[in-house]
């Protein structure tokens, strides 16, 4: 029913800075064209992740790319390490057949209605590469401190 072009997502991580990814979403079917593929995104760690959008419709054939937004808090990350509780981090993506007819603002309604084994569930694992800081090199300042005493200046005649 829903493809995901891939099952994990990695987020470039620098400290102090939000980093984002995305990944796409694809309605394969339904064979009926009267019937299309809702979807929502969720995250086990949503004071880490945000998710635009985090649901919608998709018709068959249709496509999305959803953004995924990892924001680490400054006393998580001393950004040379990545925390061993982020390597848990995931997204669910559920996936239910709907009728074509079915409006993005009726979505909850389906949702609520639906049978377990009706919801096609897939998880993204988070990977998270860390970023090295960029160092400007500052002048040195041995380079402009000289151990000679100074001359006195020259008087022109």
């Amino acid at each position: 029913m829903l493809s995901l072009g891939s099952s994990n997502v990695t987020f470039r991580v620098e400290k102090g800075a939000t980093s984002k990814t995305s990944v796409s979403l694809h309605c394969e079917g339904p064979e009926d064209p009267l019937k299309a593929c809702a979807f929502k995104v969720m995250t086990n760690a949503p004071e880490r992740y945000r998710v635009k959008p985090s649901g919608g419709l998709l018709r068959a054939g249709e496509s999305t790319q959803v953004m995924l937004f990892f924001t680490p808090s400054s006393d998580a990350f001393d950004g040379a390490s990545i925390p061993e509780k982020w390597a848990k981090d995931k997204f669910l993506v559920k996936a239910l057949e709907v009728e074509s007819a079915t409006e993005e603002t009726g979505l909850a309604a389906c949702w609520k209605a639906a049978a377990p084994e009706a919801v096609q569930q897939q998880k993204v694992q988070c990977l998270h590469e860390v970023v090295a800081p960029v160092l400007t090199e500052e002048p040195s300042s041995a380079a402009t401190t000289t151990t000679e005493p100074a001359l006195p200046a020259a008087t022109l005649p």
